[in-house]
């Protein structure tokens, strides 16, 4: 239920928190930092979905 904000100001806001954690300070991104963030690329999939859901529910009653 928390997902199903419509808002994506909202979604913006939580994408810009996880902006620091999620892009390192340097530009070597391979094997090992896109095993690191499946949990996070996982859980903002499941979101998206979920919201995008939401989204179009409140433009389509």
């Amino acid at each position: 239920k928390d997902w199903a904000n419509a808002d994506p100001l909202v979604w913006i806001a939580e994408s810009a928190a996880l902006r620091d954690t999620v892009y390192p300070s340097d530009s070597r991104l391979g094997y090992t930092y896109a095993f690191q963030q499946n949990e996070a690329v996982d859980m903002r999939l499941m979101q998206a979905g979920v919201r995008i859901a939401a989204y179009l529910n409140a433009l389509y009653p």
